[in-house]
């Protein structure tokens, strides 16, 4: 890649927390593969014992919270998160969720980007403002990110 630096092109920083969520997912999937070949020949025996399976298990757990951690990675480079309640994704760092409106703020984990820069956030196309608190809101929203007002 040092041509492409060389002239000016980059990757984006998303596309690195994406190569990691790939490479989580051939993980877990090398895993269940594993799994499922083990309950395979158990089964034929009438599953014998489940102790065998324990660290599979553990380990697919913790490959899917591994992967879940790469997910709201590369969320947060987009300027997005999900909300925990409808698994909407929605502008990181909202208070409220737009499209539930359950509180969101207490999900953000308190710490610097890792390039000590802002989350890139989208550009709002068509300003609406909140009747309630007065903050700025996209067509979309069904709740107020900051107040938790339902929008009329």
């Amino acid at each position: 890649m040092g041509f492409l630096n060389d002239i000016g092109v980059t990757k984006k920083p998303e596309a690195g927390a994406k190569q990691k969520m790939d490479q989580t997912d051939v993980a877990i999937a090398e895993q269940l593969k594993e799994l499922g070949t083990l309950v395979y020949t158990q089964y034929k025996d009438r599953l014998a014992g489940a102790a065998e399976y324990d660290g599979l298990v553990g380990a697919i757990d913790a490959l899917y919270v591994q992967r879940k951690e790469h997910y709201d990675e590369w969320l947060k480079i987009q300027g997005l998160m999900e909300c925990a309640h409808c698994n909407e994704k929605i502008t990181y760092g909202s208070v409220f969720c737009n499209f539930c409106g359950n509180r969101v703020d207490n999900q953000i984990k308190k710490e610097e980007p890792a390039n000590n820069e802002a989350p890139v956030v989208e550009e709002v196309v068509e300003p609406k403002v909140c009747a309630t608190c007065g903050a700025e809101l996209t067509v979309s929203e069904g709740f107020c990110p900051q107040c938790g007002s339902q929008i009329k």
